[in-house]
């Protein structure tokens, strides 16, 4: 008999893992509601935004697809994104009180954008009591 896997057993599953990723330390994790699994004095919640038009020329390039093909994704995945975490947490992702840092990545590059994100993270944590970071896209 085929076994069903509900979203319950995901989100225990997910909160086991991200729980386990946090007790160990020194982890990055990006996205799947992280920031409203781990205690918020033991993490860094990052959320890395940008306007539409730079996400859709980003993708665009990246992954070889036009700029309508690129928005559709786009916009679905956010999408899916805000209601997995309003469905599972109760929570609104835009919402800036979920988060210590905010980056606009169409404003800094890459590079820069990893700098401030370490230097924000060491500046919250010293780093012989390094421990954890959270990333939200």
């Amino acid at each position: 008999e085929e076994q069903k896997f509900t979203s319950g057993d995901f989100l225990s599953h997910l909160s086991r893992v991200v729980l386990a990723l946090g007790h160990h330390g020194r982890a990055v994790i990006m996205g799947r509601g992280a920031q409203f699994i781990l205690e918020p004095s033991l993490t860094l919640r990052i959320r890395a935004i940008a306007p539409l038009a730079a996400r859709v020329a980003y993708v665009s390039q990246t992954e070889n697809l036009s700029a309508r093909e690129a928005r559709a994704i786009i916009v679905r995945k956010t999408a899916e994104r805000m209601a997995f975490c309003r469905l599972h947490f109760d929570r609104d992702t835009s919402d800036p009180s979920h988060y210590d840092f905010i980056i606009n990545t169409a404003s800094a590059s890459l590079e820069l954008s990893a700098d401030l994100v370490v230097q924000a993270f060491h500046a919250r944590f010293p780093p012989l009591s390094l421990r954890f970071a959270s990333v939200a896209g």
